[in-house]
């Protein structure tokens, strides 16, 4: 028992020498994290101490330059009173001295109004006339002259405008003139044909000139030989009639017996052969355009044309080049240049027959429209001598082309009986008017010229005698084509100093 209570004295010894080490230790322990924590918090608490310091400053700075601004802005305020205050004197000194002037202003304009209205009263008194009638004078002189200004400026610009367009005009006609090949005119209404021999030419003529007389009752021709050679002359105004008669003496020439029969056969044989030869022409003259799909009627038609003239120019020859001519002139212009082509090929399609008594152009028309051609080419064809107005731009254009293919140079020929004739007549309608001094017509026929007496025909006079010579060479002289005629009428002051 004693035993028992000595081994627990001892183990409660040991119990609390273990318990006292480890009060010990968990004390020290906890010295240390305290001593620790308190460490980092004074150290934490100088971190803070100093930011709060930073920022402190910070503040006090922008305070400080809060102040300043504030303490400048306050003398600039103060700088901007005191000059806000001297302008303001300033304004008020310029006021009172404006005030003081607008009295004086006043003052002289009420002593104005009194001068004008003893300078109108005088001025009334001295002409007779009133304010506004003074008034209505000036407004209308200066009117005139204003209006006069505006006429010349308008004349100017429309003189300038006009010279522009007729430049720009000739340059695109000489520019298409000049890529096609014209012809010089050799066609007359007298063919010849050479014969081989004097023997050939008795056998044409025949015993008693049976032979020849039965030739020309057949074609129609009249027959000629030249004595100092074999040479037959064929005459006849009939294109077609002379080819078929000369062809017919080609074919007579080559045989040994000629007789009435054979020349019957011979003609007939050319008279089949030519109308395989207007659809050789047409076809070639409808190629060199690169015009297509035409009627075979109006192929036909069309190489008729290679056997009719006008003024010795080849009628077909003369469709081409006014078919080059509007397809040249409307490609540059913009237009439809195949139909312009078209167009210009088959204006003159009424010429190949002269039925009844209507004109080539409406006969045209009237062709155009029956083989199925659209109205723009219809209207084309009949619009080019003014007897029908054109439905398109390309129709317009036929007008301008055939004049230029007709009266170029080398285009066309005339017998001086019947141009000098043309003249003279011009001349004496214009010297049949009153007041007409004298009249010359010039560029073969397509202007007159007339010259009036000033005392007799005043300028509205010369208007209206331009205007009745128009119509009147108009309607004397069919087919002339365009006239231009220029009325002149000058006056002249001559007067001398004296010899002293």
């Amino acid at each position: 028992m004693g035993l028992l209570v000595f081994v627990l004295f001892i183990v409660s010894v040991f119990v609390n020498v273990l318990l006292f080490s480890k009060k010990q230790k968990i004390k020290k322990t906890i010295d240390a994290i305290y001593d620790d924590a308190v460490k980092r918090a004074e150290k934490k608490a100088k971190e803070n101490v100093e930011i709060l310091r930073g920022e402190l400053n910070e503040k006090l700075k922008k305070q400080t330059e809060l102040l300043n601004k504030a303490n400048s802005l306050e003398a600039i305020q103060k700088e901007s009173l005191k000059k806000i205050e001297v302008r303001e004197l300033v304004l008020e000194k310029k006021e009172h001295e404006v005030h003081k002037e607008k009295k004086e202003n006043q003052n002289l304009k009420c002593a104005l109004e009194e001068m004008k209205k003893e300078l109108e009263q005088k001025q009334f008194e001295l002409t007779k006339t009133s304010k506004d009638q003074a008034r209505n004078i000036l407004f209308k002189e200066a009117k005139n002259e204003i209006d006069d200004e505006c006429a010349k400026y308008a004349a100017t610009a429309i003189d300038d405008v006009a010279s522009q367009i007729k430049e720009r005009a000739h340059k695109l006609l000489l520019s298409c003139i000049e890529r096609f090949p014209y012809k010089q005119i050799t066609d007359t209404s007298v063919t010849f044909v050479l014969l081989p021999t004097d023997e050939i030419k008795a056998r044409l003529i025949g015993r008693d000139g049976r032979n020849i007389r039965f030739f020309e009752n057949l074609t129609g021709v009249h027959v000629s030989f030249d004595e100092s050679k074999p040479l037959a002359i064929l005459s006849c105004f009939d294109p077609i009639r002379r080819y078929i008669a000369k062809t017919t003496l080609e074919l007579l020439v080559e045989e040994i017996k000629i007789h009435p029969s054979l020349i019957e056969e011979c003609v007939k044989k050319q008279e089949n052969s030519i109308e395989q030869s207007y659809i050789t022409h047409g076809k070639k003259a409808a190629s060199l355009v690169r015009v297509t799909n035409l009627h075979p009627e109006l192929v036909k038609t069309l190489g008729k044309l290679y056997y009719h003239s006008s003024c010795g120019q080849n009628v077909l020859e003369h469709s081409v080049e006014v078919s080059f001519l509007m397809g040249e002139i409307a490609q540059e212009l913009g237009l439809r240049a195949d139909v312009a082509r078209r167009i210009g090929l088959l204006h003159d399609i009424g010429k190949a027959s002269k039925d009844g008594f209507e004109t080539h152009a409406k006969r045209g028309f009237r062709l155009a429209m029956e083989y199925g051609e659209s109205e723009c080419v219809a209207y084309g064809i009949g619009s080019h001598h003014d007897e029908m107005k054109a439905t398109c731009f390309e129709g317009s254009l036929c007008k301008v082309c055939d004049a230029i293919s007709a009266t170029r140079k080398g285009a066309r020929q005339e017998q001086n009986d019947r141009f000098i004739t043309k003249i003279r007549t011009l001349e004496s309608l214009a010297e049949e008017l009153a007041g007409v001094e004298s009249a010359y017509a010039m560029q073969n026929g397509k202007e007159l010229r007339v010259f009036v007496l000033p005392e007799i025909v005043d300028d509205l006079q010369s208007k209206l005698l331009a205007k009745t010579l128009a119509e009147k060479i108009q309607s004397e002289m069919k087919h002339i084509g365009k006239v231009q005629i220029t009325v002149v009428r000058q006056t002249q002051c001559i007067e001398f100093t004296s010899s002293v």
